[in-house]
């Protein structure tokens, strides 16, 4: 090959790495959509005729602490008030974040640490959208977070739902990097 040619080839692969990197969080944002669906079909199903319920996307959540609302990506709730009143929530026992990239710091730190001010939650999930893997935060009975990670070939258990949801169900038909 001469010069111009390695140029162009090495302009060509340049390009193909910029423009991967813009496509990247659009895949991203694309599995994001398809777990919060997923999620909330698996969980309705699992509810069904238990008196709580599911709801997504970012349901408006009040915090303990303050007049302050989160909005997670799901939230279930077995109260009362938060069947019969809706929106915001204040006291779900279940919050779920599916995390990309961009949002993955956040979830797991300012996130996890305003959730965990409700007293009435019991679990904190966390979705990754770029690989299978599902971490819940569990509430232990001293007041401190208990972490179990999995992945695919395996379940996860949420007490908030007394249930299973297995991770390659939950991933099926995503596309991950």
């Amino acid at each position: 090959m001469n010069a111009a040619t390695d140029t162009a080839v090495r302009d060509f692969f340049d390009w193909q790495d910029r423009l991967a990197q813009r496509v990247r969080p659009l895949d991203e944002a694309r599995v994001h959509g398809q777990l919060i669906t997923r999620l909330q079909a698996l969980l309705r199903e699992r509810l069904r005729g238990l008196p709580a319920r599911v709801w997504a996307p970012g349901p408006a959540v009040h915090l303990a602490e303050g007049a302050r609302t989160v909005h997670p990506d799901l939230a279930v709730s077995s109260d009362e008030a938060d069947l019969c009143s809706g929106l915001p929530l204040h006291a779900p026992s279940l919050l779920i974040e599916v995390a990309t990239a961009a949002t993955a710091g956040a979830d797991r730190g300012e996130g996890f640490e305003q959730a965990r001010t409700l007293p009435t939650l019991r679990e904190y999930v966390i979705v990754e959208a770029g690989r299978a893997r599902v971490d819940v935060y569990r509430r232990r009975a001293d007041g401190g977070w208990l972490l179990d990670s999995h992945g695919a070939g395996e379940g996860f258990v949420l007490a908030a739902i007394d249930g299973t949801i297995e991770v390659d169900a939950l991933y099926e038909g995503a596309r991950l990097r």
